[in-house]
């Protein structure tokens, strides 16, 4: 392993800060844990340039249309980590106080009048979602949502547990899928730690979604959910019992699930210069801790936002999120893959005898004109066997069609089903959208699936920089797609950089340098490529950036071109380097990131062979657990082109 893990510093700063001094959120501590264990996992900063984009987006439909959308209810599941104490005593703490701990989240993120949860303030916003205790666990089988764990019979350490203990130990062992819940832990934790979240996979916000190969990273999916101190979980004021004042009122909570849905601190965890990236949310200097009458900001005149529930303050202090916190969480529930799904959880739904959901339609981004037959995957979500299921499909809010599953299924499986015939032969935008049509179905409210997907006959000429400002792009950046065979989170992903213009910009990359599983392959695929009428001429041009770990490292990139309109892969590369052919600087053991303009090469490849056809490629890594390969300004075309500008709207000249 090429990397420290030291813990030392991180039990350090819970210990310094003594039993009595209360630490209002470990949530950026934790985020620099994970870091350590897991140096894929992009930075915070690296996909703000992304957020920010879609949140642009949210804001102007925001203003165009009035309203923020219609309600999303998040499935909860509450883990009660306790010492073997009786129900509603010590860290078994009451079912009461969970269901006020409920009830204070959703006053708190629905602004709701006649509670603490309102605000006059015309930044206040009601982020219209909402938190309901599961009522179908894992299994299928009826749940209240509340789990009670005692750590006695589960052989764990003593509490009070610090951040590390809970996610390598009590979190894996008791999670519940966090592509279905979400997952609260309550437990006895150390040095007066009062809570911490897990910030939310990112990887959807790049336009690839996260179930066309950006999905979640199994390491970051073992640790997902938020954990809040047992004795601040609940409200004082509803009549929860065991509570400590200053945080007796729920917002601990209120501010971790903040974090967990992809919030920042108001003072952007630095000074004046730093940022939380909401526009209505004052710029200020660090954190805040009690309820000053008026503070002020970093701005002259302009007073600081202390009832924010993502600053310091005290419970009784908080009482708002503001539109553009709304509008980020809300981005972050429907682009990011562990947030998405819990959209169309089923966890809310309680169970019942009949009952089948269609849950995937796994269709490529984009697809030649064509009639196809779709495959699709069914899911008995009832306890009778099933030996017949209606599908129901539309495409662009069209007719409805029916095609029928037969067979054998029982509660809790799945099986394969495809959708025979569907006609394609217009190019356009496409939303398919089928679901199960059981008669005697109870509730139908998860059965359905919607995926979107373009039929074209293929891009000329391509280029694509991995900027943020997608919208406008020649070729749409949401038809390139990450494909991760071994779903083990070391794959395609952006990240920041000095360019090959010795700018600053986003490059895709792979980090071998942590990937020990040598002989892995991860696929980074282009949208289709028209080159029916191109010349005769026909070049792919792209810039790399490769340092190796030392003079042994063999990792290799390979481009692999696939004809047929995109669906026949060929065998051979098409380009094929490693080692000391493919780096372009000198070695490193450290991570490598570009830092220099000279750091980058260019390649090109031929393509005069598939003129005449519709083509796809893919950019593919095989680690040899070297170091980080990059690529950047990916062009095909028939005549050479100068980048003058890594960016977004890209400036170019084709000579």
């Amino acid at each position: 392993m090429r990397y420290l893990l030291s813990l030392l510093g991180l039990g350090a700063w819970l210990i310094a800060q003594g039993q009595t001094s209360w630490i209002r959120c470990g949530t950026m501590e934790n985020d620099s844990l994970m870091r350590a264990l897991y140096p894929d996992w992009p930075r915070l900063d690296d996909y703000e340039p992304l957020l920010k984009e879609k949140v642009r987006a949210a804001k102007d439909a925001y203003e165009r249309a009035r309203t923020i959308g219609g309600v999303y209810r998040i499935p909860v599941v509450v883990h009660v980590i306790h010492n073997g104490e009786a129900v509603g005593t010590g860290t078994n703490i009451p079912t009461q106080n969970i269901i006020d701990q409920i009830a204070v989240l959703n006053e708190d993120f629905r602004r709701m009048a006649s509670t603490n949860g309102w605000n006059n303030d015309p930044r206040g916003a009601d982020t219209r979602i909402e938190f309901v205790l599961a009522k179908r666990d894992p299994s299928g089988n009826p749940t209240t949502g509340i789990v009670r764990w005692n750590r006695n019979t589960q052989g764990w350490n003593a509490p009070p547990y610090d951040v590390n203990y809970m996610n390598s130990t009590i979190k894996p062992a008791t999670q519940w899928d966090p592509n279905r819940y979400l997952n609260i832990w309550v437990a006895n934790l150390q040095g007066g730690l009062l809570g911490y979240a897990q910030f939310p996979d990112a990887s959807g916000l790049l336009g690839m979604p996260g179930d066309a190969g950006m999905g979640p990273c199994n390491q970051a999916a073992s640790t997902d959910g938020v954990v809040i101190l047992y004795s601040a979980f609940g409200s004082a004021l509803k009549g929860s019992t065991g509570l400590n004042a200053p945080y007796h009122l729920g917002r601990t909570t209120t501010h971790e699930v903040g974090h967990w849905l992809g919030l920042r601190h108001t003072w952007g965890d630095g000074g004046c210069s730093e940022d939380d990236f909401c526009d209505d949310t004052p710029l200020c200097n660090g954190a805040l801790y009690g309820c000053q009458a008026n503070p002020a900001s970093c701005i002259a005149g302009v007073r600081r936002m202390i009832e924010n529930y993502m600053d310091y303050s005290d419970d009784g202090c908080m009482n708002i999120f503001t539109l553009e916190q709304t509008l980020r969480m809300r981005v972050v529930l429907e682009y990011c893959p562990r947030r998405r799904s819990l959209i169309t959880s089923p966890a809310l739904v309680p169970p019942a005898a009949t009952d089948a959901a269609l849950i995937d339609l796994p269709l490529p981004l984009d697809l030649c004109p064509g009639t196809y037959n779709i495959a699709s995957l069914l899911r008995n979500n009832g306890t009778n066997t099933l030996t017949s299921i209606p599908v129901a499909y539309r495409l662009n809010g069209g007719p409805w069609q029916t095609q029928t599953w037969s067979g054998n299924l029982a509660g809790g499986a799945t099986t394969n089903f495809v959708l025979n015939g569907i006609d394609l032969t217009t190019p356009g935008e496409y939303w398919l959208t089928a679901c199960t049509n059981l008669a005697s179905d109870p509730d139908r409210t998860e059965d359905t699936t919607t995926t979107r997907f373009v039929v074209h006959n293929g891009f000329y000429p391509l280029y694509e920089t991995f900027e943020e400002g997608w919208e406008g792009r020649p070729v749409p950046a949401n038809l390139w797609r990450v494909v991760d065979p071994n779903n083990d989170c070391f794959t395609w992903r952006p990240g920041h950089c000095v360019g090959s213009n010795g700018q600053r910009t986003t490059a895709m990359f792979v980090n071998l340098w942590a990937y020990s599983q040598t002989g892995r392959r991860d696929e980074l695929h282009t949208p289709l490529i028209d080159l029916t009428n191109a010349p005769s001429t026909v070049q792919l041009q792209f810039d790399v950036a490769y340092a190796r770990y030392d003079n042994s490292s063999t990792d290799e990139l390979r481009v692999e071109v696939a004809t047929a309109c995109g669906t026949t892969w060929a065998a051979a590369a098409i380009f094929s380097q490693s080692g000391g052919t493919l780096a372009t600087t000198g070695n490193t053991a450290a991570r490598f990131v570009p830092t220099a303009a000279n750091q980058w090469q260019p390649r090109t490849v031929s393509l005069n062979s598939y003129v005449g056809q519709v083509i796809r490629l893919r950019f593919v890594t095989v680690n040899q657990y070297g170091n980080c390969i990059w690529i950047d300004n990916v062009r095909i075309t028939h005549q050479p082109m100068v980048f003058w500008a890594d960016s977004g709207q890209v400036a170019r000249e084709e000579l």
